[in-house]
C-alpha cells in the first residue's frame, strides 16, 4: 500500500463565524444597500453553510467590496431589476452566488503594477487593499454629500 493511499481529505474548518462575516458586511456596505440588524437564525444557518466552503474572511472581504461596488447591486433604477438591492440574504443564498462575485471581484483587480496608493502617507495595503478601501472611502464619500 502507497503511503499517499493512508490520506483522507478532510474538508477545512473554519474559525470565522457568522458574527465575523455580518460584522465585514456592516463595515464595507454603503447605503442603498442594507447593513444586517439582526442575524437571524435562517441568516445563520446559511452563512454558516458557505462557510464551510468558503471560510477565509478575505474572499468574503472581496466578494463584499465588489458587491458594494456594482451599480446593479445598488437600486440603480435601470435595467430589469433597477429597483432591486444586493442583500447578504441574497450573497450567502448558495455557494454559487459567493463564488461568482468573489471570482469576478479578483478578474477585476488591478495589477499591482499599475495601481498608485493614493493616501497621504502610503497605506502599505496591497494594492488590491488599497484599491478597495480606496473605493470604499469614496463611496461612504459620496454618500455624506
Amino acid at each position: 500500500m502507497a503511503t499517499d493511499d493512508l490520506f483522507v481529505a478532510v474538508p477545512a474548518v473554519s474559525s470565522v463565524t457568522p458574527e465575523q462575516i455580518v460584522a465585514i458586511w456592516n463595515e464595507i456596505v454603503t447605503a442603498p444597500i442594507p447593513k444586517v440588524l439582526k442575524l437571524t437564525a435562517d441568516r445563520r444557518a446559511k452563512l454558516s453553510a458557505r462557510l464551510k466552503a468558503h471560510p477565509n474572511p478575505e474572499t468574503w472581504r472581496t466578494a463584499i467590496a465588489w458587491v458594494n461596488g456594482q451599480g446593479w447591486c445598488r437600486a440603480h433604477g435601470g435595467g430589469a431589476h433597477g429597483n432591486w438591492t444586493a442583500t447578504i440574504d441574497w450573497l450567502c443564498r448558495n455557494d454559487g452566488v459567493l463564488q461568482r462575485c468573489y471570482e469576478q471581484a479578483v478578474q477585476e483587480q488591478p495589477a499591482r503594477e499599475e495601481w498608485t496608493c493614493p493616501h497621504v502617507p502610503p497605506c502599505g495595503r496591497t494594492a488590491w487593499q488599497c484599491h478597495q478601501a480606496t473605493i470604499l472611502e469614496q463611496a461612504k464619500a459620496e454618500q455624506q454629500r
